[in-house]
């Protein structure tokens, strides 16, 4: 699990919630070094540090378009990756 995978290499994670998925995310108990912003309209970001980012990014995406990773740009960009893959293989089914 990335939530406890801390070390030199760890980076600072921010992940945006909907209203929706925020109030499932206020209800969970996170580590003392997560920190939860709330925002407008019930929104919520969660920041955090991990080295986990392989984790991190299948944590994301289980919660679809609830979630939005913010940063860190290479995270947010190996998650942009993964979901063109999957858009493709749903619009083209598999061959």
């Amino acid at each position: 699990s990335f939530f406890f995978f801390l070390g030199e290499d760890a980076v600072e994670v921010q992940v945006w919630f909907d209203e929706y998925q925020a109030r499932w995310i206020r209800e969970q108990e996170w580590p003392e070094h997560y920190n939860i912003d709330e925002l407008e309209q019930g929104e919520l970001t969660l920041t955090f540090k991990t080295a986990g980012l392989e984790g991190v990014k299948m944590w994301v995406m289980k919660y679809g378009s609830h979630a939005e990773v913010l940063a860190p740009p290479e995270l947010r960009a190996e998650v942009v990756d993964e979901l063109r893959g999957a858009l493709g293989r749903y619009e083209e089914g598999r061959r």
